[in-house]
């Protein structure tokens, strides 16, 4: 189960957040202004048609002298339909379709339904209304400290339930403009994921062809 849980995190909160950024390979500008409010960053969600993205993950674990790194690509499809494919150091594919969660690697293939796990379950359709521009659904959950600075903006959403808190305690994300440079998830076990994103295309449209070979889904 924590296998799931973990991936399952991984999705949404990477794709939620990763919605601010820029076409293919822009860069931020020092004269782009960021969004002034949390209600105006929430307004750039709305408006996104699909994106996809690659990414590389250090994870922070107590036990561990040196960070765990993996490298993959990214993908989300309107309105509930995400994807993360790792494919360093083992090839993996998670896919989040509304409450559904399918995991598969090299040897097996998993799925749960989500309604059957509350905390877990509630987290993820939080960051489906992220997605959405639901900002109303999303601060039912998470309280909520938007900053912006000279150095660019900053995003802190902390769980107000206990149950939640159990499998993250805080996601921090960072930027300029409206690019997002790095995602830092902190869990219930006070582990943390730093990611950070490239070849963002927030622009992106899926066909029918692409939807079954990313998500494993028809129209």
């Amino acid at each position: 189960m924590r296998v799931e849980i973990r991936a399952a995190l991984g999705v949404a909160l990477g794709l939620a957040v990763l919605v601010v950024g820029s076409p293919a390979g822009s860069q931020p500008r020092a004269d782009e202004a960021s969004p002034a409010t949390f209600a105006a960053l929430m307004a750039r969600f709305a408006t996104v048609p699909g994106l996809t993205a690659s990414f590389r993950e250090e994870k922070r674990i107590a036990l561990l002298a040196a960070p765990l790194v993996s490298e993959g690509t990214i993908a989300f499809a309107p309105p509930g339909r995400l994807s993360r494919r790792t494919l360093r150091p083992e090839p993996s594919t998670v896919v989040v379709d509304g409450m559904r969660l399918r995991v598969r690697d090299r040897t097996s293939q998993q799925e749960l339904d989500l309604r059957g796990h509350t905390a877990l379950g509630t987290l993820v359709a939080s960051f489906v209304r992220l997605l959405a521009g639901d900002r109303v659904a999303l601060e039912r959950s998470f309280t909520v400290q938007y900053q912006v600075g000279a150095a660019g903006w900053s995003v802190v959403l902390r769980p107000r339930e206990a149950a939640i808190r159990g499998f993250v305690r805080q996601i921090r994300a960072e930027g300029r403009g409206a690019v997002l440079a790095r995602l830092v998830v902190v869990d219930g076990h006070g582990d943390e994921s730093d990611t950070t994103f490239t070849h963002v295309d927030a622009a992106h449209r899926f066909d029918a062809s692409a939807l079954r070979r990313i998500f494993g889904l028809s129209r």
